[in-house]
């Protein structure tokens, strides 16, 4: 991203973020959005125009009246908190529904790969419905070197993949804080992170199905492990 900077579209997605303090420079909506509520726009420059107009500034398909700039937050993470780290994951609308899930089950913290898609992506931030801006977030050029940090620091390395070395998530309780590993859709986890791996978990399914979507895959991983 640019300058650290990101795109936030939507109504509600922008209230989330005025609410979590997220720094925004700069602001467009219509006159009608602006008039809702205009006590909330009072960060960063507000521009006000005509939906028409708008319509044309915007140069991709949207049906929201209202788009802003801002900062990302400073990329940091706690290694006194639960990690999510994304593994080839390139899917803006799986990045953004993994977030919005973990949030729901206290996990909110994730490192990415070079490979990865960044949370931060305009698609991704829409569909979290704005829960990424509760997140710690970091991109992560070297994932061993970041496993073997996490290892160190008492961390169980837990991978999600249905390779034969896998243990049910409903028959193991783990006590320890947890870095949990997804992979991609289509290749899965890379064979050196599974490896490094001190966990290897999969979710039970039907024969026939024998693969989730790795946001529904993350959703129920996040249900099991909060337990």
């Amino acid at each position: 991203h640019l300058n650290n900077l990101f795109f936030i579209e939507s109504y509600k997605v922008y209230l989330k973020a005025v609410n979590s303090k997220i720094n925004i420079l700069k602001t467009i909506t219509t006159k009608e959005v602006y008039e809702s509520n205009p006590s909330k726009f009072n960060l960063g420059e507000v521009l006000i125009t005509t939906p028409e107009i708008l319509e044309k500034l915007v140069k991709f398909k949207s049906h929201t009246k209202i788009f802003s700039i801002a900062k990302i937050p400073n990329e940091k993470i706690d290694f006194n908190k639960n990690i999510i780290f994304f593994n080839n994951i390139t899917s803006p609308e799986n990045v953004g529904a993994i977030i919005r899930s973990a949030l729901a089950f206290d996990f909110s913290q994730v490192a990415y790969d070079k490979k990865s898609l960044t949370p931060w992506n305009r698609r991704s931030v829409r569909v979290s419905t704005g829960n990424i801006f509760k997140f710690n977030s970091t991109r992560v050029f070297d994932s061993l070197n970041f496993l073997e940090i996490c290892l160190k620091k008492d961390y169980e390395i837990i991978a999600m993949d249905n390779s034969p070395k896998a243990q049910n998530i409903n028959t193991i309780k783990i006590a320890k804080k947890k870095l949990i590993i997804l992979g991609s859709e289509g290749h899965g986890i890379s064979d050196d992170i599974l490896n490094f791996s001190t966990t290897i978990l999969k979710i039970p399914v039907s024969e026939y199905v024998k693969h989730l979507n790795v946001g529904h895959a993350a959703a129920i991983t996040f249900h099991e492990l909060s337990k």
